[in-house]
């Protein structure tokens, strides 16, 4: 049988094909530095990937949720230390005034430090991050029912919910990130600022007697405030350790089922190479004229 031209250039077409695809192969992962560049290379093994890969990324949301939500209570224990320095101060300031040497000028000026602090303590329990009010419950600062919300009014009444917000912080687990049913946690504080600056006015030695013992108890109610939001705090601070962990472990699995040994993707790189040329040079040979071309 005579072998035609168009036979050879099939011929050495079909045996540079094979060669080429490997090198191209080789080339490809060389240059992205992976074993899977597109599903059809290993199905099983790019489906494992993109397990992976979505397991990372829910895992990258956790963290986001839990930064989010250390940073909403550590607002929180801000504000109630600022609380419970007021009142530490207002218990000094009762004894204070408790004493009958004390005139009833100094009781008046000391009215007006507590009529201070009253507001102050509204604007503390007001705090918010962002959108989001730390002792309002589910209260919003756009909430489209009220065009300015405040969860605690002027007059220390609570105007928000007794919800808190709560974050997913890992599959099945929803944390707090805001004080619960805040009106009980903070519930006769304002109210009894407010006593006691009625005792100063009044220039009661009695009244102010008992506001000490008033006082010390709303103290003690905002440390247990400031307790409850610590134990938060702790629990995020686990929460974020474990997810941590599990980032990295997860990432060095999606390391190891994706990324090429550059030295083993190097050398069968090269060895691709030498094979090509090999067929590049046989491919010439079918082409190159003999004694018989001439012949013909």
């Amino acid at each position: 049988m005579r072998v035609s031209d168009q036979m050879r250039v099939r011929l050495a077409f079909r045996g540079l094909g094979g060669p080429r695809a490997k090198l191209g192969d080789a080339q490809e992962q060389v240059t992205s530095g992976r074993v899977i560049n597109r599903p059809s290379d290993d199905p099983t093994a790019a489906a494992h990937i993109l397990d992976l890969r979505e397991a990372i990324a829910d895992i990258e949301e956790y963290q986001h949720n839990a930064a989010k939500g250390r940073t909403l209570l550590g607002a929180a224990e801000n504000a109630i230390g600022t609380a419970e320095n007021i009142f530490a101060r207002m218990g000094e300031l009762a004894v204070q005034m408790s004493n009958g040497t004390t005139g009833e000028s100094d009781r008046r000026s000391a009215a007006e430090e507590v009529a201070g602090a009253k507001e102050h303590i509204v604007d503390l329990l007001n705090s918010q991050v962002g959108d989001i009010f730390i002792f309002g419950g589910y209260l919003t600062q756009f909430d489209p029912a009220d065009p300015n919300p405040q969860p605690w009014l002027a007059d220390g009444t609570f105007n928000g919910t007794t919800d808190a917000i709560e974050y997913d912080m890992n599959d099945g687990l929803r944390v707090p990130v805001t004080v619960r049913n805040a009106q009980a946690a903070f519930e006769g504080i304002w109210a009894a600022l407010d006593q006691f600056e009625t005792s100063l006015r009044s220039d009661d030695t009695a009244a102010i007697e008992a506001d000490i013992d008033s006082l010390s108890a709303r103290r003690e109610q905002v440390d247990r405030a400031r307790a409850e939001v610590g134990t938060k705090l702790n629990r995020i601070t686990f929460t974020e350790d474990v997810l941590d962990r599990t980032n990295i472990d997860v990432k060095a699995q999606l390391s190891g089922a994706e990324d090429a040994d550059m030295l083993e993707v190097m050398a069968r790189f090269r060895q691709e190479e030498i094979a090509l040329q090999a067929s590049l040079q046989m491919a010439s040979r079918i082409f190159q004229p003999t004694l018989m071309d001439f012949l013909k």
